[in-house]
C-alpha cells in the first residue's frame, strides 16, 4: 500500500501523489518512524527517479537542511502546505501535519477535477452561442436587411433592439477575451515586481470576496499560532517564528505588525484589529 508511487523526472509532480506521499509519511512517523526511516521506506529503488530523489532527499537531511524546505524544494509542494511542514518542525506534530496536507492536496485535485467538469458544458455552451452570434451577423442578418430593403419594409423597435444586440455581443465578447488576456499578460510578466504583502491589502478590499479572503488567512494563522502556544512556545515567540518563515509573506507581514504592537503597549486583540 505505502510503495506504489508514481515518480517522473525525479519528482512526484501530480498533486495527488504528492497527498499521498505526504499522507504515508505522516502515518509512518504516528508510528515511530523517524523522517529518514520513512522515506527510505517509501522511496524504495524500483525506478531510478525514485533512488535519485530518495538520495537528495536523504542527503540534504544529512546536512542539516530543515525538513520544510527539503520537502518543498524536492516535491515543489504550494506554500500554503510548506508552511504548514515548517510550523510543525517548532510545535512537534510533524506526523498529523503531513496526513492533514496530504488530505489537503488529494482534497484540492479532486475540487479541481469537478471545476474542471462544471466549467466545460457552460464554456462550450458559450463558444456555441458565439459562433452562432457571428453567423447570424455575417450571414443570415444582411440577407434580412437587403430582403427589408427591397420591400421597404421598417422594422419594429423590438427586431431593431435584437438585431442591435446579435451585432454588439461578438465584439462585446472580443473585448472580454481581450481585457482578459491583457490583463494575464500584466500579471505574468509583473508578478515578482508586486509585494505578496500589497497584493493581500488590496484584495481584501474587493467587496464580498474579502470576507472569504480574510476568513482563509486568519483561520491558518489562527490554527498554527494555536500549536505553537499549545507546546509550551510564547506569544512573542510564536508570532517570531512565523514571521521567520518565507512560504507565506502576508503571514511575514501580520507577524511582524503584531510584534510591533505588543512592544508598544496594545493588547493582541488590539494588534489585529489594526492588521487591514
Amino acid at each position: 500500500m505505502f510503495r506504489n508511487l508514481s515518480i517522473g523526472n525525479g519528482y512526484m509532480k501530480k498533486r495527488d501523489e504528492q497527498g499521498k506521499f505526504l499522507k504515508r509519511m505522516g502515518s509512518l512517523l504516528e508510528k515511530g518512524y523517524t523522517f529518514s526511516e520513512a522515506v527510505d521506506f517509501l522511496l524504495i529503488p524500483d525506478h531510478p527517479a525514485a533512488t535519485v530523489l530518495k538520495t537528495r532527499i536523504l542527503h540534504s537531511l544529512q546536512e542539516g537542511v530543515q525538513v520544510s524546505k527539503v520537502i518543498t524544494k524536492e516535491l515543489s509542494l504550494p506554500t500554503h502546505v510548506s508552511a504548514q511542514i515548517y510550523f510543525a518542525e517548532f510545535h512537534g506534530q510533524m506526523g498529523a501535519t503531513l496526513m492533514g496536507a496530504g488530505d489537503y492536496l488529494l482534497q484540492k485535485q479532486k475540487n479541481q477535477e469537478r471545476l474542471k467538469r462544471v466549467i466545460q458544458y457552460p464554456l462550450m455552451l458559450i463558444i456555441i452561442a458565439g459562433m452562432m452570434m457571428v453567423l447570424l451577423r455575417n450571414v443570415l442578418f444582411p440577407k434580412f436587411e437587403t430582403l427589408y430593403s427591397s420591400m421597404g419594409y421598417e422594422p419594429s423597435t423590438g427586431v431593431q433592439l435584437l438585431l442591435s444586440f446579435v451585432k454588439a455581443v461578438p465584439l462585446l465578447l472580443a473585448g472580454i477575451l481581450a481585457v482578459l488576456l491583457s490583463a494575464g499578460v500584466i500579471l505574468f510578466f509583473f508578478r515578482h515586481r508586486i509585494s505578496p504583502v500589497t497584493i493581500s491589502i488590496h484584495t481584501s478590499k474587493i467587496p464580498f470576496f474579502s470576507r472569504f479572503f480574510k476568513l482563509a488567512h486568519t483561520h491558518f494563522f489562527a490554527r498554527e499560532l494555536g500549536f505553537l502556544l499549545s507546546n509550551g512556545v510564547s506569544i512573542t515567540e510564536s508570532l517570531r517564528i512565523i514571521e521567520q518563515q518565507t512560504f507565506r509573506p502576508t503571514l511575514q507581514y501580520v507577524s511582524g505588525e503584531l510584534i510591533q504592537g505588543l512592544k508598544s503597549g496594545m493588547s493582541l486583540h488590539e494588534c489585529a484589529g489594526a492588521i487591514p
